[in-house]
């Protein structure tokens, strides 16, 4: 029923991916406000399949969290961030990543690489490994258009 989506939707905005999706679908559609409640049926549903479609291209790291079912057991609260490394090699390049971020120059690159790839991620932890590789190969040449944080000229 239509509270249940608008509580599923609620509940993926709570994920860094989720809240960046639903803006970005917001603005692409056109509907304005925001708030899942003021949506239809079919809009939550539209989301909801994008979403999944987008949690299956990333994996683990864009995981679609349950319909929230009234009280969780257990107590553990999950962690702010939805994004959780694959493997050590997928943490190393998160590091790596966030060292570039650091650098002079270096956030730019990551935006605009972010942007090159789409799906209004942001958070290194929510990229694939080819991906922050990708990114890692651009910073080392120097960026697409103009030195990057990994030039030394």
């Amino acid at each position: 029923d239509l509270a249940s989506l608008v509580s599923h939707v609620k509940a993926v905005q709570k994920t860094q991916v989720g809240h960046d999706m639903w803006k970005a679908w917001c603005d692409q559609t056109g509907a304005g406000k925001r708030d899942p409640s003021m949506k239809t049926k079919p809009e939550l549903l539209d989301f909801l399949q994008r979403y999944q479609a987008a949690g299956a291209m990333l994996g683990p790291a864009a995981a679609v969290p349950s319909a929230p079912r009234g009280n969780a057991r257990g107590s553990s609260k999950p962690s702010n961030s939805a994004f959780q490394p694959s493997g050590a090699d997928h943490r190393r390049l998160i590091d790596l990543v966030k060292q570039c971020q650091k650098r002079p120059g270096g956030q730019e690159s990551w935006v605009a690489f972010c942007v090159r790839q789409g799906g209004g991620k942001r958070d290194p932890a929510a990229r694939s490994v080819s991906e922050l590789e990708d990114f890692l190969a651009e910073v080392d040449k120097g960026g697409p258009d103009r030195g990057g944080p990994g030039s030394h000229a």
